[in-house]
């Protein structure tokens, strides 16, 4: 059976896409990053899944990212 959801994206995929981003930060501040950083459709819908909140430090980031996965 084929696989149809979307591609795994890593941990470091979206560590590289959110690299500058200053904390504390919100949802909208990592989505915005990533966009500035020309990151792919996958990963933005992956931080569009991440929880409404501050994020304080990327090791936050990377516990919403196992959440959202």
């Amino acid at each position: 059976m084929a696989n149809t959801s979307a591609p795994h994206v890593s941990a470091a995929n979206v560590a590289h896409y959110l690299r500058g981003i200053g904390f504390p930060a919100s949802k909208r501040d990592l989505r915005a990053e990533a966009q500035k950083n020309h990151a792919p459709p996958e990963v933005l819908k992956l931080i569009d899944e991440f929880p409404a909140e501050r994020y304080h430090t990327m090791s936050e980031v990377m516990k919403a990212l196992g959440q959202a996965e």
